[in-house]
């Protein structure tokens, strides 16, 4: 390939890489004005509003708050005034104590302060994914089940139910027990409930052809277990044509709501099992962001409101550098009717976040060259 091919390839990575950070960037935005306009609201002062770090790049002064975003958009901060946050730079209106203070807010007040980000985050992944449902969803695995196109069979386990029926990579599930459930895998899914441990016959499709294999399910019997073929799938999505309003903003109501609670389902599988399976660190997620605007618009909106619905539930786990943990300290604090110790606050925030970049720096060590990878086949 010539130099001028190489060139452009690793310019147009570039520009796809800023336009990923951009859109990270928006969802940084978005969260911090969430706390901004709720401050606003019951009238809290706000010395400075920042986007980023590093060089900062623009710099304007409105009313009493200095804006300023910086090159890298990767992090913001909200200065609320008579509310100390450790680890966020020097605060120097922590201490304020007038009206416009934040500690001299009622508790419901500070609470939805605190909760700010959370709201506006869930707000755009609800739009997002209500304007993508009216206008027609682009084809994504965050509809899995609803909008598999084809579902082949990848592998095979070994010594499992589908082995020991005959089933060969590659083969397409046609029926079960007579069941035409070809091209609709939730009707597979729903084919296989309960069946965990009993005889079903399974029609496949292999070079344009049909065969019936008997086949015993495995899983776990107890209860209403689900039957298991003990394969894996290699699936295509297809789109979601246009919807009514109605439909749209039902079904996209639906998808968000299963996003957020999906991403406690992860935490606690990272928690109980010890298991980062599924998860990507900073790089993983601007890496797919970027590669996401060549696919377009709405795949570009798709993922960002997906990351949103991430930001907001991972911003509700109740760590004290997060949003969760400040409003969890605020209702101590009501409760007990005094603040908490500075020195304590200070201690397990500072702990916190040494958790939360050792996992971070973890991740981003296992991303790195699937991340180089990525770029360089640009």
């Amino acid at each position: 390939m010539a130099f001028s091919a190489y060139l452009f390839l690793a310019l147009k990575g570039l520009v796809l890489l800023a336009v990923g950070l951009l859109g990270i960037g928006v969802l940084i935005t978005i969260h911090e004005l969430g706390h901004f306009l709720f401050c606003k609201l019951f009238g809290v002062g706000t010395p400075s509003f920042s986007i980023g770090f590093g060089p900062r790049i623009l710099t304007k002064k409105i009313g009493e708050t200095e804006f300023s975003i910086s090159a890298l958009p990767l992090g913001g901060y909200v200065e609320i005034a008579g509310n100390y946050e450790p680890g966020q730079g020097e605060q120097q209106h922590a201490a304020v104590e007038d009206d416009r203070s934040f500690m001299r807010k009622p508790f419901w007040q500070r609470a939805l302060i605190m909760a700010g980000g959370i709201i506006a985050n869930l707000l755009f992944a609800y739009i997002v994914f209500i304007k993508l449902f009216a206008i027609g969803m682009p084809p994504s695995p965050l509809l899995y089940p609803e909008n598999v196109k084809t579902a082949a069979i990848g592998t095979v386990e070994k010594g499992g139910a589908a082995e020991k029926a005959g089933v060969l990579p590659g083969d397409v599930v046609v029926a079960v027990d007579g069941v035409e459930v070809k091209g609709n895998f939730s009707a597979l899914l729903k084919q296989l409930e309960g069946r965990a441990q009993t005889n079903a016959r399974l029609v496949v499709e292999r070079n344009q052809q049909r065969l019936e294999l008997p086949i015993v399910l495995g899983g776990d019997k107890e209860g209403l277990a689900v039957g298991k073929l003990e394969v894996s799938f290699s699936f295509t999505f297809e789109p979601v044509p246009p919807l009514s309003f109605g439909e749209a903003f039902k079904r996209g109501v639906a998808l968000t709501n299963r996003l957020f609670t999906g991403v406690f389902g992860a935490v606690k599988n990272m928690v109980v099992k010890r298991s980062t399976s599924g998860m990507g660190g900073p790089l993983l997620i601007i890496a797919e962001v970027a590669k996401s605007v060549s696919s377009g618009l709405p795949m570009f909106l798709l993922l960002l409101a997906f990351i949103s619905v991430n930001l907001a539930a991972l911003n509700l786990i109740p760590l004290p550098i997060l949003d969760g943990g400040q409003i969890l300290v605020i209702a101590i604090e009501a409760v007990v009717r005094r603040p908490l110790p500075d020195k304590a606050k200070i201690a397990v925030a500072y702990g916190c976040w040494a958790v939360v970049l050792s996992l971070m720096l973890y991740l981003s060590i296992k991303d790195v060259i699937r991340a180089i990878s990525w770029f360089f086949c640009w």
